[in-house]
């Protein structure tokens, strides 16, 4: 059965043909939690309507809207009254996405919740979309929330900023930042539906550039739902990591739950100071289950989800900025940091087409093998975005050099699996993040590609391609170089020993061997013989050569650029061009033999002999 929540909730592009679904989901809340529910949004354009769907549903309940409020704001509530909390958000996802987070009784619902909620929403084949127009929302419970935040402020002699990313925040940030120091700044706080997470957390550099125009020393960001926290000053972006190393230096915390996606030098600097560390796999959920096994209060993720359980549930980045900034009033952050060290480490976001890919045997033999080699040197991990077709993969290393080898390595292999492209050997292949395969590729030998595009039906033996498109059913090598900005049409053979460079090569064209191609468009149907070179350079431009579709390049012919051979034309072999020819022309550029009798031996080499 499919389960319809992700890492952190539901989560969808919104449009109106999934009013259905988004019914069905409120159905099932409906017919399986009682008492009071607690409605929160962020400032998405379609959380209103969202919200609406729900109040169609929600027919029976006793139900409040607290309107635009935080993630952590709804948790708290939901702890607190000891209800179901419905969070309409899509966390730091773009204003084109929407979700739902469900809280019950301060608590994400959990995976057996999700299924049992995922099954009723199956079974509901016809719905009647209802919508409740009038939404009306009830300050009583923000303002116990702010009440809540209150008892944790103390004044601050330091100015700070904070960009709240034109989310969640924008209600209530000003009744807060000003109680600590009326000289605090808020920037992006307006909201209009569309610019939710085009900064805050999600581009910190925006806040960074705001911090060195107007010389303040240090600022908050805060993603689109406000549970997540980056600090930033003028000259540097703190992980959530590094946050978590001052909160433990600070407080004396000797145990703390970090996600496994820590870097090995980061690692070592918890270790140095004597604090025990628990990994966890990536989510906020993952984090917290193991805090309350452990008895641990406090842990987070590297992206700025930070959960101080001694406080509250879960990451709180309003909180959190308060926390910090309470620290920084009684010593310097970056002393508690002085002996933290961030080694070198790599996030990739790769996109796919088979999210099954994680659980392919050829990939967890290769994930095993390099754990191997690199025992003690590295640490590799690799999981599914819950929103998107993407694997993330993360890599850390001791030496920096070991990254790009891993990298490289695990790029090719996920490419050739997720694409199903036969090869005689996977170590033999190199495949960049950024190039796309059409079907049915084979590749054969060493071939190296970057940044391109296949297209299906192609065979390629031996070469290199970079920054180029093949189309289909093309034959390319062995020993062939595709680069700087090339197209090769459908049906093209390109062969032994051929560079081609910034071209156009038409369809159904052959350049078969020891051809240098560059700068040139050439039309469909030619025949390139051996050794034909455009000659584009003359030491200071480059030239355009443009070869009619149907003609015949004889061997080792020079074409020197600018130049044009018309159409149907035919070049003999050993020609060198300075000209254009017509259409249906013959053209011989070559000097005429000279032959002299019996003088051979009159040469050096001979005479030597």
């Amino acid at each position: 059965m499919e389960n319809y929540f992700g890492t952190d909730g539901i989560r969808f592009i919104y449009q109106e043909e999934l009013n259905s679904f988004i019914s069905k989901v409120a159905k099932a809340i409906n017919d399986t939690y009682s008492n009071l529910i607690l409605i929160g949004m962020d400032t998405r354009y379609s959380s209103n309507e969202i919200c609406s769907l729900l109040l169609g549903q929600l027919t029976n309940k006793e139900v409040k809207i607290v309107g635009i409020c935080s993630t952590p704001c709804l948790i708290y509530l939901s702890k607190k009254y000891n209800c179901l909390a419905i969070m309409i958000t899509a966390s730091h996802n773009p204003s084109e996405y929407n979700g739902l987070k469900l809280i019950d009784k301060g608590f994400k619902i959990n995976k057996k919740e999700q299924l049992k909620l995922s099954k009723l929403i199956s079974s509901y084949e016809n719905i009647t979309i209802n919508k409740e127009l009038i939404i009306k929302e009830d300050p009583f419970y923000l303002n116990d929330y702010l009440d809540f935040l209150n008892k944790e402020i103390k004044s601050s002699h330091h100015q700070f900023v904070f960009d709240v990313g034109h989310g969640s925040l924008c209600n209530y940030i000003n009744q807060i930042i000003y109680k600590i120091n009326p000289k605090n700044i808020v920037i992006n706080n307006d909201y209009n539906g569309y610019n939710i997470n085009t900064s805050g957390a999600v581009n910190p550099n925006i806040l960074q550039q705001y911090l060195i125009k107007n010389n303040i020393e240090y600022g908050f960001c805060f993603d689109g739902d406000a549970d997540r926290l980056i600090l930033v000053s003028k000259n540097k972006i703190y992980t959530g990591n590094q946050i978590l190393f001052i909160l433990c230096k600070y407080f004396k915390i000797d145990k703390v739950v970090l996600t496994k996606y820590i870097s090995l030098l980061e690692e070592d600097s918890f270790k140095k100071e004597s604090i025990k560390i628990f990994k966890v796999d990536n989510g906020d959920q993952e984090v917290l289950s193991k805090c309350l096994k452990e008895k641990i209060i406090l842990g987070g993720e590297d992206s700025g989800h930070i959960i101080l359980l001694n406080k509250i549930l879960t990451g709180d980045g309003l909180l959190n900025a308060i926390t910090l900034i309470n620290i920084m009033e009684q010593c310097s952050i970056d002393n508690l940091l002085k002996d933290y060290q961030v080694s070198n480490n790599e996030l990739i976001n790769l996109k796919i087409q088979n999210k099954d890919i994680i659980n392919n045997p050829i990939l967890i033999d290769l994930i095993n093998k390099l754990n191997i080699t690199f025992k003690n040197k590295a640490s590799i991990f690799i999981r599914l975005s819950g929103t998107e077709n993407k694997l993330r993969i993360f890599i850390s290393t001791y030496n920096k050099q070991d990254i790009n080898i891993i990298k490289d390595k695990l790029i090719t292999y996920i490419k050739l699996i997720d694409n199903e492209i036969i090869c005689s050997n996977f170590d033999l292949i190199s495949i960049d993040e950024n190039s796309t395969f059409g079907k049915d590729v084979i590749l054969n030998g060493n071939v190296i590609i970057n940044n391109s595009k296949i297209s299906s039906n192609c065979k390629i033996t031996s070469s290199k391609i970079n920054d180029s498109i093949i189309s289909n059913n093309c034959k390319i090598g062995p020993f062939s170089h595709i680069r700087n900005n090339s197209l090769i049409n459908e049906n093209v053979r390109v062969g032994n020993f051929v560079e081609i460079k910034n071209s156009l090569i038409g369809k159904n064209t052959k350049i078969s061997h020891l051809s240098y191609i560059g700068d040139c468009l050439c039309g469909d149907n030619v025949n390139i013989g051996c050794g034909v070179i455009t000659v584009n350079y003359d030491g200071k431009n480059k030239y355009k050569t443009i070869i009619g579709s149907n003609s015949f390049i004889g061997c080792n012919s020079n074409l020197i650029a600018p130049i044009e051979i018309g159409e149907s034309s035919m070049i003999a072999a050993g020609s060198t061009l300075t000209k254009s020819t017509n259409k249906n022309s013959f053209t011989i550029a070559r000097s005429k033999q000279i032959t002299k009798e019996n003088k051979a031996s009159n040469y050096p080499y001979f005479q030597e002999k």
